[in-house]
């Protein structure tokens, strides 16, 4: 806001806002999106993968500006990072391939590492493809991946409750998003109540 005052845009005189915030409903990102395009503005910035993806799917011309996304080519947005095509861009912070290294780095912090439960929400493409680079090194470092879903129904106290009973996990790594993120504290404290080793991997993708 600081930014586009600098440049001369004043609230209210020479451009108007429309906020929408999902809260972690993700189920409610279509309706906010359709909402946006009703109202024929001229170009709308998001952040998150979830939110890019319901934008994309309401309007194919409005421009659409991601402030942070994931891996937005294998999400299916842009057509490839040097040539986005369709309404889409912005700046990804694509970063797959730091998984494994986030796995090595766990391992050698863990002692006798050979079992992991990995937290993700299934309906952000990102961390699934994160996942698969995890799986992918966890077969090399001869350590177990065992991905605990979590989405906006889950209890992340009964997950970790679950996790804790599972005496084979031995730490937990959670994988990129934006609801996630937002219960960042909560996660770290559980992580601490249950004696479990945590890594976050956040960017609020």
């Amino acid at each position: 806001m600081e930014g586009l005052r600098d440049l001369g845009y004043e609230e209210g005189k020479t451009v108007t806002f429309e906020w929408r915030w999902w809260n972690d409903q993700v189920e409610r990102l279509p309706e906010l999106a359709a909402e946006l395009v009703s109202l024929d503005v001229q170009a709308i910035v998001t952040a998150g993968t979830p939110a890019a993806k319901a934008l994309k799917t309401a309007t194919q011309s409005i421009p659409i500006i991601m402030a942070v996304i994931g891996d937005p080519v294998a999400a299916g947005l842009v057509d490839s990072l040097a040539h986005p095509g369709g309404n889409v861009t912005g700046f990804s912070i694509l970063a797959s391939d730091l998984s494994g290294k986030r796995l090595e780095l766990l391992k050698e912090v863990v002692l006798g590492l050979s079992s992991l439960g990995v937290i993700l929400n299934p309906e952000n493409p990102q961390p699934k493809i994160e996942l698969k680079q995890m799986e992918a090194a966890a077969r090399t470092l001869g350590v177990q991946i065992r991905p605990i879903q979590i989405s906006a129904e889950s209890s992340l106290q009964s997950s970790f409750e679950s996790i804790s009973r599972n005496r084979s996990v031995q730490a937990v790594i959670v994988l990129p998003n934006a609801l996630l993120y937002n219960h960042r504290k909560q996660i770290a404290t559980l992580a601490a109540a249950h004696r479990l080793p945590l890594c976050i991997s956040f960017v609020n993708s």
